[in-house]
């Protein structure tokens, strides 16, 4: 009788051990574990400001300044940002120009995130949200490729729990980014590599 037990017991874990798979696998689950995993470090979903911090002012003879006024007064009307007239010096001689100047809200405040919009000029941003795998689609035959094991890989993503300013049309029209992923899947690419502890995504690898 112990015998039949300790049999069922091995089985059992061995049943176990395979449902969990090997973390080395070539496979769907694997692969979307790596990219989540990546996904996680992100900010979200992200509307750029033109400048670090606040208030910034925007010149009318600006030559983005459209754009960025346009961006600018979708984030006035989300009730991130408020706005009034001023006058700034010209860039040539003593003359002043017509600008608008903007600073944030309150409810801006919760979801401003410094250099959110990674650019060069390390531009803040109004991010929200969380970016989740939907569902990996497709891979490549893992290959060596300058040392390393890989894979490419075609998934599918979502943005979950964004707030509902980034649901508003005015958002979709000023921001392309939005108007992209602030509906529906979104399809994305990735490549994952191969280390000692399993798949990791391209931007974590660190040579393990």
């Amino acid at each position: 009788m112990q015998t039949a037990i300790n049999f069922i017991a091995v089985s059992s874990v061995a049943l176990g051990i395979a449902a969990c798979g090997n973390a080395k696998d070539a496979s769907k689950s694997n692969f979307s574990n790596a990219i989540q995993a990546y996904l996680d470090t992100q900010k979200g979903l992200c509307a750029a400001i033109p400048a670090k911090d606040f208030p910034f002012t925007v010149s009318s003879r600006d030559f983005f300044g459209s754009q960025k006024i346009k961006q600018a007064d979708a984030l006035v009307d989300a009730g991130l940002l408020t706005k009034r007239s001023t006058e700034v010096k010209s860039a040539f001689g003593n003359k002043v120009e017509t600008a608008t100047e903007y600073q944030v809200t309150a409810a801006g405040n919760k979801f401003f995130v410094a250099n959110g919009a990674n650019t060069v000029g390390e531009h803040g941003a109004f991010c929200t949200g969380k970016y989740t795998v939907v569902e990996v689609d497709n891979f490549t035959q893992p290959s060596d490729t300058m040392g390393v094991k890989l894979s490419r890989v075609t998934y599918r993503y979502k943005v979950d729990g964004a707030d509902s300013w980034a649901k508003l049309e005015v958002m979709r029209t000023s921001y392309d980014n939005f108007a992209e992923q602030a509906q529906g899947d979104i399809p994305g690419k990735a490549t994952v590599i191969l280390t000692h502890d399993g798949w990791v995504h391209e931007h974590l690898f660190k040579g393990g």
